[in-house]
């Protein structure tokens, strides 16, 4: 199954949002940066997921993750 991530980047904390093939919601989070909670999020999704980051200035490069290995 196709899954959508949304993830809003702030610098102390960041906004995901995970829905399935037909838009609907299966989760919505708030992650603490500095604490890695972020990286460990990006671990256990779907390898399939599809990830989309919203392009704004309030974060910086440190507190963004590689979204694939």
């Amino acid at each position: 199954m196709n899954q959508y991530i949304g993830i809003d980047l702030h610098k102390a904390k960041s906004f995901v949002t995970r829905l399935d093939h037909r838009g609907r919601v299966l989760e919505q989070v708030e992650l603490v940066d500095a604490s890695g909670e972020l990286q460990q999020y990006r671990v256990r999704l779907p390898a399939e997921a599809r990830i989309a980051v919203e392009a704004t200035g309030h974060a910086t490069i440190p507190h963004a993750v590689p979204l694939t290995e």
